[in-house]
């Protein structure tokens, strides 16, 4: 009996071992392959260390009995749990960190990506000099340090784990802070935050006219079947119909593919297409590495394909701090390995909040705002174009314009477009462990609503150019208490842009009216002058259907071409009781004259628009 016993032990043994084999152990070869990966890429770009990553990034499920061994410095981390599967992880400077397999020649030269680092002489966020550190009227900065404080664990807590906030409204900082070991300069692994960063490169293209995001996208391996039907627009809204497992607790799609492939566009492009294109929403990192690796089809070569993200987007807005790892075949993981420190990841918020242009210069139309913040049909409202919407109510205390890049573990980089703000939020929870909606909805109440009500209602149509430190010669430049705005072909038409000095915005949009100058009409009403340009056929005014506003009070509005001066008189000074500061609106013809907003104050009692050249 007793015999028996134990060969049914043995038996139950040998099951229980087989299942182990077939279960636990191919899951150990993800253990050992991100443990060893994020080590790699934790010690070489941060310089911390690797107990503290063990006991921090890499301590859920089993990652804490790995056994990690640095090697050459930092440069190889070699992994193995329980003795068995040994997973090698090699850092390369310009690229990060790489998970190899025994294919992989180390010793082979690869190409790096050539990187422009110059420091930018400019306040942050345009640059990398000091704000101005005069604090707003209508920010309540004892409250805000308190919901920023809230973020993060008190002493002896471990469950926030919040690395660090950062909040910007109309361009400032007004709230930062990082935890123990971490500072402004410490770069963060955004997981797929890094996916925003694939399609803001998307959106770049297209206005560049090098891709139109609504044609099929011609990969070879589909014409013959019905995915020869997918789109750019299908891939970046990730409701393409293609075959894809997303989770990350066992063996599946995406695991595979981050600890596993040699190549990883190519996990999505060889999947099966399981529904029409627009007609089923499915998250998919693979998704993102293949639109990442067709990016390979309008570049030129290799070291062109390197320089891409950066000679477009990530140098090009002084994200200098950012980096995208690569795979073993040299493509970019833009799925889940891009860097940057919390400034920079506010840089890239700041981008989209001011639609594309960044100061001056418009790298994405300002369409493309629109058309990432709106949602995919079959997405219940909650993703847009590779961001993150809160069209739903997911944060129900927050504005529903909002929209974001989302990353493992509670990376954030938050759009407030109605409030004015970007809030960045990173650390190593989310869910239950962290209340996103309670932690904005506090930011947000620092604030106050009702002029932030007023910001959103005097918010430039177009985006800024910061004036605030530049020269005499520059096209637009604030000198003493007066703005001047001409033309410079660098910055392309700045005549179409908002100026702004901090405080300030001055806005405008022209309407061809004449190709060459003519007659000033000068007009005083109490301590206020205005000098309009006429036409020089018709002597006329020269402004068209526009209202000129200082502040909360109006100075004019609907001004018509051909309206006579009386006409013109009676209609400006209808409604001027409330004027009190002594303001001059000096506003010469441009080949563009529509409509001028100025939004002016005691600060700034001049503004001059002078006449434009030919673009």
């Amino acid at each position: 009996m007793f015999k028996k016993l134990l060969k049914v032990l043995a038996v139950l043994l040998i099951i229980a071992l087989i299942g182990l084999y077939f279960t636990i152990y191919p899951k150990l070869d993800i253990v050992t392959g991100f443990s060893s990966k994020s080590v790699a890429s934790w010690i070489n770009i941060t310089n911390r260390k690797a107990a503290d990553i063990k006991q921090t990034d890499n301590n859920f499920d089993i990652m804490p009995k790995a056994k990690n061994t640095i090697k050459a410095n930092g440069k190889i981390v070699e992994t193995t749990i329980f003795g068995f599967k040994k997973r090698t992880a090699i850092y390369r400077d310009g690229l990060g960190a790489l998970l190899i397999d025994d294919t992989y020649d180390i010793a082979k030269k690869v190409l790096r990506p050539h990187r422009d680092l110059k420091p930018i002489a400019k306040p942050y966020p345009y640059g990398d000099l000091p704000q101005d550190k005069t604090k707003l009227a209508n920010v309540d900065y004892k409250k805000l340090e308190k919901a920023v404080l809230n973020a993060f664990d008190k002493p002896g807590e471990n469950t926030k784990k919040t690395r660090s906030v950062l909040v910007l409204y109309n361009d400032k900082i007004i709230g930062e802070y990082y935890a123990k070991g971490f500072n402004k300069k410490t770069p963060i692994l955004g997981w797929s935050m890094t996916k925003s960063i694939l399609g803001t490169l998307y959106g770049i293209l297209q206005k560049q006219g090098k891709i139109d995001i609504n044609k099929q996208t011609s990969i070879p391996l589909w014409k013959n079947d019905s995915r020869t039907n997918i789109t750019y627009n299908d891939l970046l809204h990730m409701n393409s119909g293609l075959e894809w497992d997303e989770s990350y607790d066992k063996i599946s799609d995406v695991t595979k593919m981050l600890f596993l492939a040699h190549d990883m566009p190519k996990a999505q492009r060889e999947k099966k297409a399981t529904n029409k294109p627009n007609k089923h929403w499915v998250y998919s990192s693979g998704t993102t590495n293949l639109l990442g690796g067709l990016l390979h089809n309008f570049t030129a070569n290799q070291q062109e394909y390197l320089d891409l993200p950066y000679k477009l987007l990530l140098d090009k807005i002084g994200m200098h701090s950012a980096l995208i790892e690569a795979d073993m075949k040299g493509n970019y993981v833009y799925s889940s390995y891009g860097w940057a420190n919390t400034r920079d990841w506010g840089k890239f918020g700041t981008l989209y909040l001011h639609k594309g242009n960044w100061d001056g210069e418009q790298l994405f139309d300002p369409s493309w705002a629109t058309y990432v913040a709106t949602p995919t049909p079959t997405s219940n409202n909650i993703y847009g174009a590779h961001f993150w919407l809160n069209k739903g109510g997911i944060l129900p205390d927050v504005p529903r314009d909002l929209y974001s890049a989302n990353g493992f573990q509670g990376q954030k980089v938050y759009i407030i477009p109605s409030k004015n703000m970007v809030i960045v939020r990173t650390g190593l929870t989310e869910g239950k462990s962290f209340n996103f909606n309670t932690f904005l909805k506090e930011i947000l109440a620092a604030v106050d609503t009702a002029d932030a009500a007023q910001a959103e209602t005097t918010k430039p149509k177009h985006a800024g150019i910061d004036i605030s430190n530049t020269t005499k010669e520059s096209a637009a430049y604030i000198e003493g208490n007066t703005v001047t705005v001409c033309c410079n072909t660098a910055l392309g038409n700045p005549l179409k842009r908002s100026v702004y000095d901090g405080n300030i915005f001055i806005d405008y949009d022209f309407k061809l009216i004449s190709k060459s100058g003519g007659k000033t009409n000068t007009f005083k009403y109490k301590n206020s002058i205005i000098r309009i340009y006429s036409n020089p056929r018709t002597n006329k005014l020269a402004l068209v259907g526009g209202t000129i506003r200082n502040g909360s009070f109006k100075l004019g509005h609907g001004l018509y071409i051909g309206m006579p001066k009386s006409k013109f008189l009676n209609k400006i000074f209808k409604e001027t009781s409330k004027i009190k500061a002594k303001n001059i609106f000096e506003i010469q013809e441009n080949s563009r004259m529509r409509s001028i907003y100025t939004f002016v104050n005691d600060k700034l009692n001049n503004v001059t628009f002078q006449a434009g050249k030919k673009r």
